[in-house]
């Protein structure tokens, strides 16, 4: 059994004992104290097509080691098959440098699904008969003295003469060369653009990270500042949390789920003299309050902005950059893409950028601080909400928010009443953008605007821009009848004031309905989590005792599951013996009884 030491004051002083310490003196304490610990080399992240690239690369190098012949120059060649060596065109017999041993026996059928011919095993080659002339140097003279065989010098027998008789020599033949190579080509060119996308848009990433650190630290007036920022959802959350101590049986139980939408800001003022560095919002909030989405989303990314003091009204900033990954249901859809929209049009930005980073090369600051965030949780039991913020909130670089029921509100339904969509224009592009750095009014007030489409920040990409779409939706005004605009021409002078007190007022944007508790949930968390926990907090609303209609739904539920475990069973039970009564009648007919006739006598 393995016992930790603790650190030689001699070998380690204070000053070196820290949290981190380097490789070297980790590396020395290592192979000091426990050489026989095997630390095995971290595995890295890589994306579904760089790993199938990986694939078919290691694939075709398999190909390329073994000898090659095409399909067309082995018809009608009886002699002896023919082999294109160096892959020129030109192609000769396959006696010529092959070696029948080098050939493998099998071949997994799998590497060879693509273009490949069936594969043949070479036949081993037969001896040759050995001519006159051959004999004659093997055999001995008689007449000769065995000391004047000695002196003679040693001569190397002439080799036989190549007979026409010979067996070809069969080698292993995979499929047209032109295939192959036209198909790793394709595999190759599509590999090339997509790390080339992900590299440019990781480039300009990183870009807009510096400019705006640069802009904190020459302090910037908002007007002309560039923001970045990163928003990313992180690993739920299960709670009630057994980080401590962990009864058996908890193991099987269902915990109820707490979510964390992370907003990283990138250039995030301490005041304490560190400098602009990144700095983490978290809210947390568990799935009885909202879900993941693209309105929990939109919701929490405004209240952190409008909260930091990014949003000033009256003002507006330069540049708002910020970075998502490439998640549908709840970064890239249009209910972000009209959230950007709103901000320009409302001038609070004169530009703003959403970036999506390359699926698969999405690493981000959120993850890092996530990381951060969970330092003590994994150590602690937690049995209430109020335990969880206190374990997370242990980094100066995470604030911790809790997420309340009014936090939620309808974006995409409030927004789709005054933007257009964006049909078969989302998922293939990565760069969303409004407005230019060198217009200084921004939007215009009562006019029309456009979103620019990228389908990344690739040079390629950008001379292939989409061509910018038009922002605001048709007829929009006549979805407001209490306003009593006359007209589209006055409605759009008013359309930013009327924006902003629709807004204001809660009268378009509603709050969202909580999705509320499972009842399983509410059951799981009463019967079996609650015997559990401290006498102090057995008290808490989550372990609340159900609602009688909460256990009927349970019980009504849990019934109508085993009644359709039970009829899946009968089915199963009844398709078996329908086939055993079809082998049965089988196997009947298969041993038919011999026939006895009285006319034909017994054979003895």
């Amino acid at each position: 059994k393995m016992e930790v030491k603790s650190l030689d004051e001699d070998e380690f002083p204070a000053a070196e004992r820290k949290k981190k310490v380097s490789f070297m003196t980790y590396f020395r304490y290592w192979k000091k104290h426990y050489s026989n610990l095997k630390v095995h080399k971290p595995a890295e992240d890589i994306c579904n097509l760089c790993y199938q690239f990986a694939n078919r690369h290691k694939y075709s190098v398999l190909q390329s080691t073994l000898p090659r012949i095409s399909e067309d120059d082995t018809e009608g060649d009886e002699d002896g098959v023919t082999r294109d060596d160096d892959n020129d065109g030109v192609v000769g017999t396959a006696e010529e440098g092959v070696d029948a041993n080098t050939v493998p026996s099998a071949i997994d059928d799998e590497l060879f699904r693509e273009g490949v011919v069936p594969i043949q095993r070479r036949s081993s080659r037969q001896k040759k008969p050995r001519d006159e002339k051959a004999r004659h140097l093997e055999s001995d003279d008689d007449d000769e003295d065995e000391d004047e065989v000695e002196d003679q010098p040693q001569k190397d027998p002439p080799q036989p003469e190549k007979q026409k008789d010979d067996p070809p020599i069969k080698v292993y033949m995979i499929g047209p060369v032109s295939d192959e190579m036209e198909a790793m080509e394709k595999m190759l060119k599509r590999a090339g653009i997509h790390v080339e996308q992900a590299e440019a848009q990781r480039d300009w990433h990183n870009f807009f990270v510096a400019k705006a650190v640069e802009d904190a630290e020459n302090d910037v007036p908002h007007e002309e500042r560039t923001y970045a920022f990163t928003g990313d959802y992180g690993q739920n959350i299960m709670f009630p949390h057994f980080g401590d101590e962990q009864p058996g049986s908890t193991y099987y139980f269902s915990q109820l789920t707490m979510l964390n939408f992370g907003l990283v800001n990138h250039a995030h003022e301490y005041g304490d003299g560190r400098g602009p560095s990144c700095h983490m919002d978290a809210h947390v909030y568990h799935e009885g309050i909202g879900k993941k989405g693209a309105n929990a989303v939109a919701s929490l990314f405004m209240k952190t902005l409008r909260e930091r003091g990014i949003i000033k009204e009256g003002r507006t900033g330069g540049h708002l950059v910020v970075s998502f990954d490439n998640c549908g249901g709840q970064n890239k859809n249009n209910t972000m893409i009209m959230i950007l929209m709103y901000l320009y049009e409302m001038r609070y930005f004169k530009k703003l950028t959403f970036l999506f980073l390359i699926a698969g090369h999405t690493k981000n600051a959120c993850d890092r601080l996530f990381n951060s965030l969970k330092a003590d949780y994994r150590t602690q039991n937690l049995f209430t909400v109020e335990d969880l913020e206190r374990a997370l909130a242990k980094s100066d670089y995470v604030t911790v928010k809790p997420a309340t029921v009014e936090d939620f509100f309808d974006y995409d339904k409030f927004l789709r009443m005054f933007y257009r969509k964006l049909p078969q224009q989302i998922n293939q592009n990565h760069v969303f953008s409004c407005g230019s750095m060198e217009d200084a009014q921004g939007c215009k007030l009562g006019s029309d605007f456009k979103i620019s489409l990228l389908r990344s920040f690739r040079e390629a990409d950008k001379a292939a821009a989409v061509i910018p779409q038009k922002c605001r939706k048709r007829n929009w005004w006549t979805t407001l009848p209490e306003r009593n605009h006359a007209n589209e021409a006055e409605a759009s002078l008013k359309r930013v004031d009327d924006l902003k007190e629709m807004c204001d007022e809660r009268d378009k944007l509603t709050v969202v309905k909580p999705p509320g508790l499972n009842p399983y949930k509410v059951v799981e968390m009463w019967s079996n989590f609650r015997p559990l926990v401290p006498l102090d907090k057995k008290d808490d609303i989550l372990y609340r005792e159900p609602t009688a209609d909460e256990w009927a739904v349970v019980k009504k539920e849990k019934r109508m599951n085993k009644e359709k475990k039970v009829e899946v069973k009968k089915m199963k039970r009844e398709t078996m013996e329908t086939e055993d009564e079809v082998v049965g009648d089988d196997t009947r007919k298969a041993k038919k009884p011999r026939t006895t006739d009285s006319s034909v006598p017994n054979a003895v």
